[in-house]
C-alpha cells in the first residue's frame, strides 16, 4: 500500500513551519494508512524578524531531507511538499521522482507587492511555476492568491491542478480560552514592519488620530502563549498590509475573539468578515473608533474561512485521493 511522505520545511520558530512539522504527520494519519515524514537536521540559528526563515538552517534541513529522501521514498509513495513557493530545495525532488503521485501547498509568491525575493521575482517565479508543473495537484489559501499566479504568469506555463483549500487551523489555537489580558492598546499591528505588511499612510492615519498602538511580531514571543496573549491586550487588531494570500492573523484574532480589522482587498475578502474591511484611511479610523469602545467578543473570519480551517485536513486528503 501507498505511503503518505511529507517534507515539511524548516520549523523556524513562532512561525506556521514550527507546528506545521509537528502536526501534519499526526493529522494526515486520520485519512491515510502509512504516513511518514521525511526528517531533516535542526541546525539552530538567529534571525531577525525581517527574514522569513533563518536562511542557513533552512539549507542544512533541505539538505539533509534530501539526503534521506533518497535512502527512504518508494516508487509507489504519495508525496506532500509544504511549501513550493518558498525557494527551497525539496520541492526540486519533484522532477526527480518522476513515478511518484506529487503535492504540494503553495503559500505565497514571490510576485507578491514588496515580496523579500522581489529583486529577481522573475526567475524565482519561474522556479514556482517549473515546480508546480511537476505536481498532480497544487494546493492554494484562496482564490486571490491561485489568480495571483495566473495573472502573473508571463512566462505562459500552466498549473496544472489546483484547488483553494484554505489553511489549516493551528494547533496552538486549540482548546484556546478567553485571555484576561488588561488592555494596554487601541490598535495592535502583529507582522513584520516593512513595506509589505505596513502601509506607511494608513499607520500615519491612525497615529495623528491619537490612538495607542503597538508593535509585536510573534517571532518576538518566545511561546504561542504570550503571542495570544499580547493580542488580548489591543482593543482590536489592524492590518495595514500592501499584499497578503490569506494572513494567520485572522485566525489568531478570532480564537481569542479580538476584532481584525483589514483592507477590502488582497485575499481579505475572503477570509475575514465584511463588516471588518476598510476601504480607505476614513473607514479605518471609523472602523478603529468603534471598535476601540466595543466589550463584546468579535467573530473576525468569514464562514467560508471557518468552514476549510476545521476542515483542511479532511477535504486535502479527499482531494489527493481522487487523484490516485
Amino acid at each position: 500500500m501507498s505511503r503518505f511522505v511529507i517534507f515539511n520545511q524548516y520549523p523556524a520558530r513562532m512561525r506556521y513551519q514550527e507546528w506545521w512539522e509537528a502536526e501534519l504527520e499526526f493529522q494526515f494519519k486520520k485519512y491515510f494508512d502509512d504516513v511518514i515524514t521525511i526528517p531533516g537536521i535542526g541546525y539552530q540559528e538567529d534571525y531577525t524578524n525581517e527574514q522569513f526563515s533563518p536562511a542557513k538552517a533552512s539549507i542544512i534541513w533541505e539538505a539533509t531531507q534530501i539526503q534521506n529522501a533518497i535512502e527512504f521514498v518508494k516508487p509507489d509513495d504519495i508525496l506532500f511538499f509544504c511549501d513550493i513557493s518558498y525557494p527551497g530545495l525539496s520541492p526540486q525532488l519533484a522532477f526527480h521522482f518522476r513515478e511518484n503521485k506529487k503535492f504540494g501547498y503553495c503559500h505565497a509568491t514571490s510576485m507578491n507587492n514588496y515580496d523579500i525575493f522581489e529583486e529577481y521575482r522573475n526567475s524565482k517565479y519561474l522556479s514556482e511555476l517549473s515546480v508546480m508543473q511537476a505536481m498532480d495537484k497544487v494546493f492554494f489559501g484562496t482564490e486571490y492568491s491561485l489568480n495571483k499566479h495566473y495573472k502573473n504568469n508571463i512566462f505562459k506555463l500552466q498549473i496544472n491542478n489546483s484547488s483553494v483549500v484554505g489553511l489549516p487551523k493551528p494547533s496552538y489555537l486549540d482548546g484556546i480560552s478567553i485571555y484576561d489580558s488588561p488592555k494596554q492598546y487601541d490598535v495592535g499591528i502583529i507582522s513584520r514592519r516593512n513595506k509589505q505588511k505596513v502601509n506607511e499612510y494608513l499607520l500615519d492615519s491612525i497615529l495623528q488620530v491619537g490612538f495607542s498602538v503597538g508593535f509585536h511580531d510573534h517571532t518576538s514571543s518566545r511561546q504561542w502563549e504570550d503571542y495570544l496573549s499580547w493580542i488580548h491586550s489591543c482593543r482590536c487588531i489592524v492590518s495595514l498590509a500592501n499584499e497578503e494570500t490569506y494572513g494567520y492573523q485572522v485566525m489568531d484574532c478570532e480564537a481569542v475573539k479580538i476584532p481584525f480589522i483589514a483592507p477590502n482587498k488582497y485575499s481579505y475578502p475572503e477570509v475575514v468578515v465584511n463588516s471588518l474591511r476598510y476601504n480607505d484611511s476614513t473607514e479605518l479610523i471609523k472602523l478603529i473608533r468603534y471598535y476601540k469602545n466595543f466589550n463584546q467578543s468579535t467573530s473576525s473570519m468569514s464562514s467560508w474561512a471557518k468552514e476549510t480551517s476545521l476542515n483542511w485536513f479532511e477535504n486535502v486528503s479527499k482531494e489527493i485521493k481522487e487523484c490516485l
